[in-house]
């Protein structure tokens, strides 16, 4: 599917500067009294010094009060005034993430043009699936088990001044039904307000949870909203202000013009324009461009909550990686500013100016059918995440092949975290050549999670023994899930005994529930006469870069079939690249991954 199809998934930069917003109130107080100072000090009036201070002292001291007196009622995060008058619908529609490429671009085009027939600001709040269930949250019956949150959307006003509105989007296949706005009243309150204790620790900095919201697009990435909030690990709440402006508006043509002025400046001058200019000044000339009368300002928050501090900056990182990965990065708002549920439901912070045919991009209704198992990457064509869980395959067993250096055991131990930490696996043994998994954290992480791990340091001559253990390992703990490390495959294909042994367990791991990861540098050795039986019991194969991709072509796994020509000598990775690139084949498909880490596991990795 060619990347070209999803333009519209595009994200323009964000044109407004918003360096020098958020300065320290301090700061300007500072400035006025010393500037009170001289004025005192120079007309020979210094007497009045302390009462000035004095009057100074009491201001602050009544700010301070009337601050916290609001901090500790009901203003300070109450959802109630700011939902008050609303509407709420919920969100169900037709489009799907996983059509062919003429449905997708079929229905972006009926949501925009629903949307510009429309004219109407709105809002809408995606809450998870598991939340709906412990709130009591009413979403439609014909919500599908593997919709992992329910979206709602907001109107000012009553239901019946948008009868025109809700026809529209019915038209062009997007249901809205009718909801209760004191659920979401009750739900935001449990989420972020809570009694007065929680309050008081909310103002002393021991927050139990976090808010993030896009401030800028760094590159050009088909970001799609509700794909990020499907691939997440954890709970997130979002919420997304569509503003209507006029393109005409006086603020926007001025700031187009002044970033046009700066570029023809910085090209006349011969200066570099970095790729953050080019983006904004891309991103001007678009809007201008627009045949639209109206623009979007789009604010996209996403908030957090855990009732553990680590837990909870943990999720904000991998929040953050995750939108690297998209393109985007996130500003963290003032969390003790009394305004702060006002500005989440009308979007006074940092707003993306999108034109029409680019709002799709930030909408968190649109679904797919849920893929299971945990994500080992996102396609390279479509940036979709890629789930894989080997208990689910035909076979459970695995091979990765792949040159020293192009990212294998980079993949194999974020493989292994993440089966892990979503305890899809109960035991792991790991056959370690090359001394690369350190026991101490690995024992660690396995204990937190409940996992059993063996992991053997295997010297010269002991080949044969460790093949007997994980013989021994394999008929163990029948019935639950097992994973046999393998790491340089060829030392022990390469021993007569060791190689029998191994294809033995290979061809009876399914039997006990064991997934067989088998780790070579050469394709070669999988095509020796016990590598082609380890082969053909394995249901997926990940090809790193190499040289010898000819040896798999007698076994149906011609990458250039895909489309895909010499791609796999130039696929990235390694131990100092911060991402590495794969093909994984299974079920006779191949498609091309991007594998990355989040903050939390680079430190686990190598």
């Amino acid at each position: 599917m060619s990347r070209d199809n999803f333009s519209q998934l595009i994200p323009l930069s964000n044109i407004f500067n918003q360096g020098g917003k958020n300065k320290p109130v301090w700061v300007p107080s500072i400035m006025l009294l010393l500037a009170i100072f001289l004025l005192l000090f120079y007309s020979g009036m210094l007497r009045l010094v302390p009462y000035v201070l004095t009057f100074a002292f009491i201001i602050t001291i009544a700010f301070f009060l009337r601050n916290r007196k609001i901090d500790l009622h009901t203003q300070a995060f109450n959802s109630y005034g700011f939902l008050k008058g609303k509407t709420v619908f919920s969100i169900r529609s037709d489009f799907r993430w996983d059509s062919t490429v003429d449905e997708i671009r079929n229905n972006f085009s009926q949501i925009n043009d629903a949307l510009k027939s429309t004219e109407s600001s709105f809002t809408i709040i995606t809450v998870p699936a598991q939340d709906c269930a412990d709130f009591k949250l009413s979403h439609s019956e014909k919500e599908e088990l593997n919709v992992v949150f329910s979206s709602y959307l907001i109107l000012d006003g009553d239901s019946g001044e948008h009868d025109g509105f809700i026809k529209q989007m019915r038209v062009y296949g997007i249901s809205l039904e009718r909801k209760n706005v004191n659920e979401l009243y009750t739900y935001f309150d449990k989420i972020m307000a809570g009694n007065l204790q929680r309050r008081r620790n909310f103002i002393k900095g021991k927050t139990n949870f976090s808010m993030s919201t896009i401030s800028q697009s760094f590159k050009r990435s088909h970001y799609q909203a509700s794909r990020l909030l499907d691939s997440l690990p954890f709970s997130c709440i979002t919420i997304t202000n569509f503003i209507l402006q006029k393109k005409s508006s006086d603020i926007i043509q001025k700031e187009i013009s002044k970033i046009l002025a700066k570029s023809r400046l910085r090209s006349e001058r011969n200066l570099p324009e970095g790729e953050q200019n080019v983006l904004r000044r891309e991103s001007a000339l678009e809007i201008r461009n627009d045949s639209s009368e109206w623009l979007y300002s789009i604010q996209q928050s996403f908030i957090l909550s855990s009732k553990q501090s680590y837990k909870l900056k943990s999720m904000q990182d991998e929040l953050s990686n995750m939108c690297e990965s998209w393109g985007l990065s996130l500003s963290l708002p003032d969390h003790r500013n009394n305004k702060l549920m006002e500005k989440l439901f009308t979007g006074k912070f940092i707003r993306f100016l999108q034109t029409p045919n680019k709002l799709c991009a930030f909408f968190t209704f649109l679904t797919e059918e849920k893929e299971d198992g945990i994500i080992i990457g996102k396609d390279s064509q479509t940036d979709k995440p890629v789930h894989f869980d080997p208990f689910l395959k035909g076979s459970y067993n695995i091979i990765a092949m792949g040159e020293t250096g192009s990212g294998k055991s980079f993949f194999s131990m974020l493989f292994l975290r993440r089966m892990v930490i979503e305890k899809r696996v109960k035991h792991i043994m790991i056959l370690d050549v090359l001394n690369e998994y350190n026991p101490k954290t690995w024992e660690e992480l396995c204990t937190e999670n409940a996992v059993g791990i063996r992991i053997l340091k295997i010297e010269d001559g002991e080949v044969v023994k460790a093949m007997e253990e994980a013989m021994d390992f394999l008929k163990s703990l029948e019935g639950e899930e097992k994973i046999i490390v393998i790491e340089e495959a060829h030392v022990f294909l390469n021993h007569s005994y060791a190689s029998t042994v191994l294809a033995q367990i290979v061809k009876v791991s399914r039997h006990f529930r064991c997934c067989v990861f088998t780790i070579s540098q050469d394709a070669n050795d999988i095509t020796s006469e016990e590598g082609k039986k380890i082969l053909n019991n394995s249901n997926s194969v990940f090809i790193f870069r190499n040289k010898l991709m000819g040896a798999l072509e007698k076994f149906g796994i011609n990458i250039s079939e895909f489309g895909y020509g010499k791609d796999q000598l130039s696929l990235h990775g390694g131990r100092n690249s911060q991402f590495s690139e794969s093909f994984f084949y299974s079920n006779h498909k191949l498609r091309k991954i991007v594998i990355s880490a989040s903050s939390g596991e680079n430190g686990i990795s190598y």
